[in-house]
């Protein structure tokens, strides 16, 4: 699909794009770990998440309409909370979308190819991040035909897995390690939602949606609201269908959960639809999320957080280098770490760039009455409190990655600074 910005298009092109974003790999991949984290209170863990994601998408339309674009969040925050406020915005931002396109990467080969799943999952994020280089994009109408059959393979999921026979407490534990804890706790609840969070980060885009569709305000509202509808109803009806059709047993250890819930390889046609199109969600999560690392890594080069060849643009206007770049880096995490994992990073530091957007929103002027502050006070503590509990491995980690990232722009910017000072005194005006 050639790249064609969705400018000038109506609502429901923001909800298409919306929904394309938000229910792609998420579905496919965080329900078995939710599970094994959350036990029978999985749906209040969605029901957490979609408490969140709620409002940081209030806290991002609110920045978006003073400067919209994919490195809004990067903008906003160096300019309301300090150039190393922005700085660590910037960092968060992009350390969670290289951790989500390593995660499609992984979840793509899981259900494709789960026998060799390394030689599917560094090949295919290499292909679509070289396709984000030469500006292979979406458009409005390939959004639109690409959640029709994403809903429409998921509605079939739902109708089988809770029409059909319960498999509760009749599949055998497979893996020990995944075993459905006895006594759930609020924090396993807690982890739970931060790990379902990941399947609802795609609608930050709705937070820069000013940049594809010139809509009225109100009805810009409207779309974000009715994507993270549609979408909470959606997760919310998968994982009822995934818990009737597997039992929790049998969900905390399958890895392809929604291939499982239609039966599997005994009915293979149906096994392979939902493998068709899991495969196609994955690539369109790749489309996306690489190009937003590529469009904020950019703005961050200009800005002198970054080396400078990250900003630098291709023929047809797209930051080649940083979006090359990144999909390095996604490969890279693809062979360091598995999907679950690079969920996880991918939350924790998604939870991070959001509680910097929500800071950042808090100091905006005033809002009018139709502009609620609540949304950005509650997503503060929201976003902080799941992403510390989090599994400690991982939260360490996104911890290390953000702490390593935001120290080498820093160096950058230093040498910059640096640099511009020298010039000016060699050659004084």
């Amino acid at each position: 699909m050639p790249a064609a910005p969705l400018r000038r298009t109506g609502t429901a092109d923001v909800v298409a794009l919306g929904l394309a974003a938000t229910m792609s790999t998420g579905v496919f991949v965080v329900f078995t770990p939710s599970a094994a984290a959350a036990g029978g209170w999985l749906l209040v863990a969605v029901l957490v998440a979609g408490l969140v994601a709620v409002c940081n998408a209030f806290s991002g339309m609110r920045l978006a309409r003073r400067c919209p674009g994919a490195d809004a969040g990067y903008q906003h925050c160096q300019e309301l909370l300090g150039r190393c406020g922005g700085r660590l915005a910037g960092v968060t931002f992009v350390a969670s979308r290289v951790a989500a396109a390593s995660a499609a990467g992984g979840v793509f080969a899981r259900y494709v190819l789960p026998s060799h799943p390394l030689c599917v999952a560094v090949p295919v994020i290499v292909v679509v991040g070289v396709l984000t280089a030469a500006g292979v994009g979406w458009t409005s109408r390939g959004a639109r035909v690409f959640v029709a059959v994403l809903l429409g393979a998921l509605v079939v999921v739902v109708v089988v897995g809770l029409a059909g026979h319960s498999a509760a407490g009749e599949l055998p534990m497979i893996n020990s390690a995944l075993r459905p804890p006895d006594r759930v706790s609020v924090w396993g609840v807690g982890t739970a939602a931060a790990v379902v969070f990941f399947a609802f980060t795609g609608s930050a885009l709705g937070a820069v949606a000013f940049d594809f569709a010139r809509v009225p305000r109100a009805a810009l509202v409207r779309a974000v609201l009715a994507t993270l509808l549609v979408t909470l109803v959606g997760y919310l009806a998968v994982g009822a269908a995934l818990l009737r059709a597997l039992g929790l047993t049998g969900l905390v250890t399958e890895p392809t959960p929604l291939v499982a819930a239609v039966g599997g390889d005994s009915v293979s046609w149906l096994g392979v639809v939902v493998r068709t199109v899991a495969a196609a969600a994955t690539v369109s999560a790749l489309l996306m999320v690489l190009g937003t690392a590529g469009a904020t890594a950019s703005a961050m080069a200009r800005r002198g957080d970054l080396p400078s060849w990250a900003a630098r643009m291709g023929a047809r206007g797209t930051p080649w280098r940083a979006e090359l770049a990144a999909t390095g880096l996604a490969g890279l995490a693809a062979v360091l770490a598995g999907p679950v994992a690079s969920v996880m990073v991918s939350a924790c530091c998604g939870l991070l760039h959001h509680t910097l957007v929500n800071l950042a929103a808090l100091r905006l002027p005033a809002p009018p009455l139709h502009w609620p502050v609540w949304p950005s006070m509650l997503g503060v503590p929201l976003c902080l409190t799941l992403a510390g509990l989090l599994p400690g491995i991982q939260l360490w980690v996104s911890v290390a990655v953000v702490a390593l990232g935001t120290a080498l722009s820093t160096v950058v910017a230093r040498r910059g600074g640096a640099r511009r000072s020298a010039l000016r005194v060699a050659w004084p005006r």
